[in-house]
């Protein structure tokens, strides 16, 4: 599902966001990927990837679209967990910047408490109005994704 984010001022005045929120598990194409909580031992959280069964080491692929509706800077923010920081990914961004060795923090655990959002480009990009897509591979195994921010930098 994806959504955008209404704030108010004090004075009661709206600022419309632009910041595109993606949940994980809203891949348009993936290889080896599966969400929520397959094994049960710990609470992954529905929306969240993560390998595929039989869970063993294998390339992993996700791909996101979404939709800009006000040309402007934008950032890209994942929010993951990682129990090792052994997971590094490689990020594609609308064709603009390819991050390698990313998504490999340690944020303490696996599990839905341990969520961290960190920014995965280094810089802000500009983006016209249209539709662009999101690339994430890991040749061995993700870390737990849940949610993709593409936000908006006035």
């Amino acid at each position: 599902m994806k959504y955008l984010l209404f704030l108010f001022f004090a004075s009661g005045n709206l600022l419309f966001s632009q910041t595109i929120f993606i949940n994980a598990n809203d891949y348009n194409d993936s290889k080896n990927v599966t969400f929520g909580n397959p094994t049960g031992e710990t609470d992954y959280g529905n929306y969240v990837i993560h390998n595929a069964n039989p869970h063993i080491a294998q390339y992993q692929m996700v791909s996101y679209l979404f939709d800009v509706k006000l040309a402007g800077k934008y950032e890209l923010w994942i929010k993951y967990a990682a129990g090792d920081a052994t997971r590094k990914c490689r990020v594609n961004f609308a064709r603009l910047e390819v991050i390698e060795n990313t998504l490999s923090e340690y944020t303490g655990c696996w599990g839905m408490s341990c969520q961290t959002p960190f920014k995965i480009t280094t810089k802000a990009h500009s983006l016209e109005i249209g539709t662009y897509e999101i690339i994430i591979e890991q040749p061995h195994m993700f870390p737990h994704i849940s949610m993709i921010e593409v936000r908006y930098i006035p």
